[in-house]
């Protein structure tokens, strides 16, 4: 086979104008369709772009001086030792600060003579233009990326570059949602540690994810280190997601502080498995809400569910709270109580309220529910023979009270309200001068109502309906949306700048890498050859050490400076000439070099003897 002249063959392929694309292709069709060697590759794509000598005519596409594709790779050359400083791995990714691009950096040119702001076009020049100089921070995230997934999770190979890949793509979603590349990666990591499989997800999950940890629950890593918890009752990480944010969305509608609630349902989420739910994952969700309202924990109706699941204590309870007057409702019957803890533990807590409720007492001229005389004393034995603590009971007696006047007041106004509503009133009041009252917010619902606040027996038709503007909004906002409000008309629309400043470091980075390794420039070929060339390399200088120390001795002896059993001499040697013959035997390149360099370079002699009279060379 004819030996192919790829400078010749470069040349060719940029008369012709081919596109780098094109260019390639036709290297690999003089190649018998195989990729270049590395040295056939530098060949070709130097004389592509018009660099070095040049065995044809010398033309640079007829023109005599650089074409546009010329100047474009010739930058992106010039900028290969930046790749390779990125590619150096520091052990921490860029931080949100470095990620993120700051307003004040756009703000001014975002708008047009008359304040609005800039159309599509002319604004996407204008994040390009501040954008421009982080393509090398796309490099430094993949590089840092590669070594999290590889080193800390574990990964390698094709699937590794799969993940990291899909994490890269997410990148925009989620700035556009405040979450940055280090947090996304982190709860990656975080996800295949905690499972101890190399489970992930993809771009849309990941999504999902975001928008799900951002409106309800905190952090993606608190979000993502939910999900070993619900695998263990069968739900998978995607799943769990939807139930999160289905258990956030109707807090929030509730009027309760949805992170609270999603906090606590990630944490007894394992619950499923140890007692019987009638609704499952709903069931749950509902029970940490009325803990949270009635300000009992949940540990509570779970440790009486564990007593009286036997038969014998289950007897033992409805007998002692007889004798003591406390065996109110469902905890009069011991069967009853059985199969709650089996088949309906929410049942349970609601009887365990039902019962702290018929404790507390309105106080008149304290204008607060309190637990004192006869009741105090039968709610302390009530307390140890249910086998919780009396501050838990006490808490849950005053709560349920308060709650029981808010619906009594509701009742008397004869306003016909859903559940929902009527937890919703009940949930954003407080107990004020006796008085389950709401305190208004904002200047224009005080104008409405003529006051500072409101109590629940006081409130009209178009007052509720007033009110319940919020619950409709709520109910009616998607969780995306949710996310927006939670943020700052400036914050969103600097989301938004850097949602599109990251696609294009990101589309502009991985076509500079294509670009560079069209050129000749593969770090992970090189990383390949690099390989096989330290190793041989080593074998090279181990050779070659062995050989100088000789030279050097040989060197030592004629100068004077050593007798030939090798000990130094202590007399100063005369001057004196020396012919020095060298015989070169061809063997190992690396280490012939440096005889060849040593042995005629009439500097290294004087240069030896000088050092090693100073006492600082090679002394045995």
């Amino acid at each position: 086979m004819a030996t192919i002249d790829w400078r010749k063959a470069g040349e060719d392929a940029r008369r012709m104008n081919y596109n780098p694309a094109q260019a390639d292709a036709y290297a690999k069709s003089l190649n018998n369709g195989q990729s270049l060697s590395q040295r056939d590759q530098q060949n070709f794509s130097q004389a592509y772009i018009g660099s070095g000598s040049s065995s044809g005519s010398g033309s640079t596409g007829g023109s005599g001086g650089a074409n546009t594709f010329q100047k474009v790779t010739g930058g992106v050359l010039g900028a290969i030792s930046g790749v390779v400083e990125t590619q150096e791995q520091q052990g921490y990714l860029p931080n949100m600060s470095q990620e993120y691009i700051k307003m004040s950096g756009l703000i001014s040119g975002m708008l047009d003579a008359q304040g609005n702001l800039l159309g599509g076009m002319d604004l996407l020049k204008k994040v390009w233009k501040e954008t421009s100089g982080q393509v090398g921070l796309y490099y430094q995230q993949q590089t840092e990326l590669l070594g999290q997934i590889n080193k800390e999770a574990g990964l390698t190979g094709e699937f590794s570059k799969a993940i990291r890949e899909e994490l890269t793509n997410t990148n925009p979603e989620l700035l556009r949602m405040g979450i940055g590349f280090q947090e996304l990666s982190d709860a990656a990591v975080s996800l295949v540690q905690d499972t101890g499989r190399f489970l992930a997800l993809n771009s849309q999950s990941w999504k999902e994810a975001g928008k799900t940890s951002a409106a309800y629950v905190g952090t993606l890593s608190d979000l993502v280190r939910m999900y070993p918890a619900f695998e263990k009752i069968g739900v998978g990480a995607s799943d769990a997601t939807a139930q999160i944010e289905k258990a956030g969305k109707g807090s929030i509608a509730l009027g309760l502080q949805a992170q609270k609630v999603t906090k606590e349902l990630g944490a007894n989420i394992g619950k499923i498995n140890e007692y019987g739910f009638q609704n499952g994952i709903q069931g749950l969700t509902k029970m940490v809400q009325k803990s949270i309202e009635f300000r009992m924990s949940m540990e509570t109706a779970f440790k009486i569910a564990d007593d009286v699941m036997d038969p014998d204590k289950a007897i033992d309870m409805a007998a002692n709270l007889q004798a003591i007057g406390g065996a109110i409702g469902d905890f009069n019957d011991p069967l009853k109580l059985m199969y709650m803890a089996t088949n309906n533990v929410e049942g349970l807590q609601d009887a365990l309220i039902g019962v702290a409720g018929s404790l507390a007492t309105y106080n008149e001229e304290q204008g607060r529910f309190e637990i004192t005389g006869v009741n105090l004393r039968k709610a302390k034995a009530m307390a140890a023979e249910l086998g919780i603590s009396y501050s838990e009971l006490a808490n849950g007696a005053i709560a349920a009270a308060e709650r029981s006047s808010a619906a009594s007041e509701l009742l008397s106004s004869g306003l016909s309200l859903s559940d929902d509503q009527k937890e919703f009133l009940t949930n954003i009041s407080t107990m004020k001068g006796g008085r389950m009252t709401i305190e208004l917010q904002s200047d224009k619902m005080k104008e409405y109502f003529g006051k500072n606040e409101v109590a629940l027996e006081e409130l009209t038709d178009a007052q509720v309906g007033k009110l319940m503007e919020f619950q409709d909004e709520f109910k009616k906002l998607s969780t995306e949306d949710i996310v927006r409000k939670q943020a700052t008309d400036t914050e969103n629309i600097s989301r938004d700048m850097n949602f599109i400043a990251a696609l294009l470091r990101i589309e502009f980075g991985k076509t500079g890498t294509q670009l560079v390794k069209t050129l000749g420039f593969d770090p992970a070929k090189i990383a390949n050859s690099s390989k096989e060339g330290a190793t041989t390399a080593a074998s090279s200088i181990r050779a070659g050490g062995e050989e100088i120390r000789g030279m050097m001795d040989e060197a030592a002896v004629k100068a004077g400076l050593k007798d030939k059993q090798g000990n130094t001499t202590t007399t100063n040697p005369q001057p004196q000439e020396h012919t020095h013959n060298h015989n070169f035997q061809m063997g190992d390149v690396t280490s012939d070099n440096l005889k060849r360099s040593l042995y005629t370079d009439p500097v290294f002699h004087d240069s030896f003897k000088q050092q090693w009279e100073k006492g600082g060379y090679l002394q045995n």
